[in-house]
């Protein structure tokens, strides 16, 4: 508590009187003015295509964001039968709107609170200041129980059982001394077969409830509509559970939760890099997502309080798209065990090298040039596999390459194609890194009578690379490579 207990419950009590009597004079409100004005957006499903319409049956099964039946919410006016309940405290149109500064105890309260400078400092306010804090203080909590209980004229008998939970997770905003939350990321352009995959005690896939869909799309703003579509093409999250904001007196929530650096970028990557090693999938995420546990800053109406940062964590050629180009990759339950398994393998092995080669096939699939692409992709190789070099790294790169593919089984790839396609990847690079050209043959390689992009074939080696060593990570040590291949040269393998 960054108050002393006394002080925080002697608050709780004169408090929770303004918020009653403001309460019930909210519903005297609303007994005598059937319409309540206010201006106000509220998200609503966009539906470009009926799904009911037979016209557009083939959309439903050519589209992917439509097959997967993918939310896209638009801010737009409230609906007709719903009741803005900022109108019950201010209007254009009714000037009989409650004001809680008319109240004897919101008086009181200003009074107790004016008295105590510690008070005023952790409400972050100032004594000029106080009784607008107050009343916005006041209105926010009882608005909130007004949206979320979907108040009529009618006063339910446990109003004070009510009022308790909405008063406590205000304070709590500015009492407790850190304050917790969920982290949740939405996996853009990819869909799950199972609706939660427990990954470890900290961790989780899930599938979005439509609460979250819903709120999460009103609370950032993005530059173009493209990129708002990327942001909703996700039916599941990752929810990381026990982190904590640090609660000081001069926090503001919504400025803390905007900025990206504010959360643990390192572990939201590693598990997006375990996601990408099994599957390859052009994957991302647009949005971090702060949801409050037992407390509240700003919210909106009735929905699920939500802070967050923006990002663009996709491959840039996701962004050039319309909606309905993006593809959305399906990852059966398999895969999804395998994701539980690599992520926490490499957890568990905690290699720098690991990390490092993880990290390089993260900004491999972030990028749209090759000769960005195949340099990152080659130093995450030799992170990997150049342990111990003496010699020229392209031939002891190409050398232990196939050993790889010992352990690692892949339709295309094999110990025998394996070497000629390393040393490909690092002609390509050569060229890049010396200023060269590149021909046109140069840029591509036949694999089992399939042509692939050199820069296709060098996230695929790293990939696999990846996964060997979390699925054997004693060769995370050079002479152990070694070892394997004089194995293997000499018949005991």
């Amino acid at each position: 508590m960054r108050i002393e207990k006394s002080i925080a419950i002697e608050l709780y009590d004169i408090l929770s009187a303004v918020v009653k009597e403001i309460a019930l004079a909210a519903h005297d409100y609303l007994a005598t003015h059937p319409k309540v004005y206010a201006y106000g957006k509220y998200p609503k499903k966009q539906v470009l295509f009926p799904r009911d319409n037979p016209e557009y049956s083939d959309l439903y099964e050519t589209i992917p964001f439509l097959i997967n039946d993918i939310p896209k919410y638009t801010d737009q006016d409230y609906p007709d039968d719903f009741i803005n309940y900022n109108g019950v405290f201010w209007s254009f149109t009714n000037k009989d709107t409650v004001d809680c500064q008319h109240f004897d105890s919101f008086k009181k309260l200003v009074d107790y609170v004016n008295a105590n400078s510690e008070l005023i400092a952790i409400l972050n306010s100032s004594e000029d200041r106080l009784s607008e804090d107050l009343k916005k203080l006041v209105e926010e909590i009882v608005k909130r129980y007004l949206f979320v209980t979907k108040a009529t004229k009618t006063i339910p008998d446990d109003i004070d059982d009510k009022l308790h939970s909405f008063i406590c997770e205000k304070l709590n905003r500015f009492f407790l001394s850190s304050l917790n939350i969920n982290l949740l990321i939405p996996i853009c352009l990819a869909t799950f077969e199972e609706d939660i995959i427990e990954l470890n005690e900290n961790a989780k896939i899930i599938k979005i409830p439509d609460e979250i869909q819903k709120a999460r799309q009103s609370i950032i703003n993005y530059e173009s509509v493209k990129d708002s579509w990327i942001a909703a093409a996700a039916t599941h999250m990752i929810v990381f559970d026990n982190y904590q904001f640090e609660n000081t007196s001069d926090l503001s929530i919504n400025t803390a939760t905007q900025s990206v650096n504010a959360y643990p970028l390192d572990v939201i990557d590693l598990l997006f890099s375990a996601i990408r090693i099994v599957t390859g999938a052009s994957i991302g995420y647009m949005q971090i997502i702060t949801k409050p546990i037992n407390w509240i800053d700003s919210f909106s109406s009735d929905l699920v309080a939500l802070y967050g940062a923006r990002t663009v964590a996709v491959n840039p050629s996701e962004t050039e798209k319309l909606w309905l180009q993006l593809s959305i990759e399906k990852i059966s339950k398999s895969k999804a065990d395998q994701i539980k398994n690599t992520y926490n393998n490499l957890l568990r092995i905690n290699n720098k090298s690991l990390f490092f080669a993880a990290k390089r096939l993260n900004r491999c699939m972030l990028r749209n040039e090759e000769d960005d692409l195949i340099t990152d992709a080659t130093i995450g190789l030799e992170a990997l596999l150049s342990g111990g070099t003496r010699g020229e790294i392209t031939y002891t790169i190409s050398n232990r390459i196939p050993i790889v593919f010992t352990k690692i089984t892949d339709e295309e790839y094999n110990c025998l194609n394996s070497r000629k396609t390393m040393r490909k990847i690092y002609n390509f690079r050569s060229k890049i890194v010396h200023g060269g050209t590149l021909k046109e043959k140069e840029k591509t390689i036949e694999v089992n009578g399939t042509i692939k992009n050199i820069s296709d074939a060098a996230i695929d080696f790293l990939r696999f690379t990846l996964l060997f060593m979390i699925q054997n990570p004693k060769y995370l040590d050079s002479s152990e490579l070694d070892n394997y291949i004089d194995d293997v040269l000499n018949g005991q393998i």
